[in-house]
């Protein structure tokens, strides 16, 4: 316990969080070719729980917003990528209006949440969402190959205490939205769940 308390506290370090990811999940090699597939170029697109901003340069500057809860990580995307629109804010409390994004971007936030929280976070997907808009999630699950010792440590070590199985996000998911689609993603040494989304007609 005392060591993954430690290297949380390294990781709350942008540079070193970075650098640690970009090792692990081969330059997020995985996440990128969701995006590519999933979100079209030139719409409005929120990423929620943006982190470091490390994704946004999938996006043109014109139709990406990024927001997380944590300060230090808002203050680092901002200097690193300037032109881009990053925000704190928290996502159970979006300060958007009704109908803003074509697209929400929810990457490996979740599992960071309790279920109540996550309830929250998707009435709020909901209201900022288009009708016929897209919600794209990926998060973190058991680590599927069995010598993929790296996987399971990153897993030890993980920050997010609520990693779910496939079927409970799915259910969890249901609440609020359709659910048009969902596949495995692997990242480098890290597997995750694509899961992608839209609102009920």
């Amino acid at each position: 316990m005392a060591l993954r308390s430690m290297v949380h506290e390294i990781v709350k370090w942008p540079v070193i969080n970075n650098w640690l990811r970009r090792i692990l999940e081969f330059n997020y090699r995985g996440e990128k070719l969701v995006i590519k597939k999933e979100i079209p170029l030139n719409i409005k697109v929120l990423d929620m729980g943006c982190g470091t901003g490390e994704l946004c340069q999938e996006f043109s500057m014109a139709s990406y917003s990024g927001i997380d809860v944590n300060p230090i990580n808002i203050k680092y995307a901002k200097r690193r990528y300037p032109g881009y629109r990053f925000n704190e804010m928290n996502a159970t409390s979006l300060s958007f209006e009704k109908w803003a994004f074509d697209v929400v971007l929810i990457a490996g936030v979740l599992h960071h949440c309790d279920q109540q929280v996550v309830t929250v976070i998707l009435q709020e997907v909901d209201r900022v969402l288009k009708d016929d808009g897209k919600v794209v999630i990926w998060e973190d699950v058991l680590t599927r190959k069995k010598y993929n010792f790296i996987g399971r440590m990153v897993h030890a070590f993980d920050q997010g205490d609520y990693i779910l199985s496939e079927e409970t996000y799915m259910q969890i998911f249901a609440t609020n939205f359709a659910i048009n689609d969902t596949y495995p993603m692997r990242s480098g040494f890290c597997d995750y769940r694509v899961f992608v989304l839209s609102k009920r007609t």
